[in-house]
């Protein structure tokens, strides 16, 4: 099960400023990350010592099973969140959406768009308004979700496989 729903992941970050939404995001999708790899890992035991940094639990969970297109955005994720951990004056900017959203594969790509459709229906937002017209952080935190419920629900799958043996 996961920590937190998907929709107090989001309400969480719309309360950040954007190095709150990048950090406390990227903290919350690397949690999924580390889940993901207990449940594929007959030991899990030993990935603690073996002091992977971010990218390297991404490509370890890539070995183990995880779909190489997830491996793109999560990586983009982890340069966004290191260009706001080791430059002060960071700002979310269009190359860091378009670094993160660019590389989703084009269904998850369509994911998210349906995503904000749903959000869109669920607070009676304008339906004129399309995603790219977002704020930077709003466009942000979708894709946020996105990719933190992929993980959850990879997770999930696993769980249900390992359950049934």
């Amino acid at each position: 099960m996961s920590d937190v729903s998907d929709r107090d992941f989001r309400k969480a970050l719309e309360g950040e400023d954007e190095l709150g939404v990048v950090i406390r995001g990227q903290i919350h999708i690397e949690t999924q990350l580390l889940r993901l790899l207990a449940l594929l890992t007959p030991y899990e035991q030993h990935l603690e010592n073996m002091n992977l940094n971010y990218t390297q639990r991404v490509e370890l969970a890539q070995a183990l099973g995880l779909k190489p297109q997830y491996g793109p955005p999560l990586k983009a994720l982890g340069r966004i969140r290191n260009d706001f951990a080791h430059k002060p004056h960071t700002r979310l900017s269009k190359e860091h959406l378009n670094d993160l959203y660019g590389n989703l594969a084009e269904e998850d790509r369509e994911i998210v768009l349906e995503s904000f459709k749903k959000t869109k229906r669920k607070i009676a937002a304008s339906p004129k308004v399309p995603f790219r017209e977002l704020s930077l952080k709003d466009q942000f935190i979708l894709v946020m979700v996105s990719l933190r419920a992929i993980l959850v629900t990879a997770a999930m799958e696993i769980e249900s496989k390992t359950s049934a043996i």
